[in-house]
C-alpha cells in the first residue's frame, strides 16, 4: 500500500488516499483488488478516535 494524500477535517477525523495492487486491511476490513498488473485506489476515514468509519 502506497499513501498518496492525508487530510484532517475540522472535526478530528482523518482521510487517507491510497492505492495498492494487492489486498489492504484496515481494522477488520479487507479490501481485495482483482487487477491484472494494476493497481485499486481507495479512500479510508478513521474518526477522531482512531476508528475506521
Amino acid at each position: 500500500m502506497r499513501v498518496r494524500d492525508i487530510s484532517v477535517d475540522g472535526s478530528n477525523n482523518v482521510y487517507l488516499l491510497a492505492y495498492s495492487n494487492g489486498d489492504v486491511e484496515l481494522g477488520t476490513l479487507t479490501i481485495t483488488y482483482d487487477y491484472n498488473n494494476g493497481t485499486g485506489k481507495f479512500l479510508a476515514k478513521y474518526n477522531s478516535n482512531g476508528n475506521l468509519a
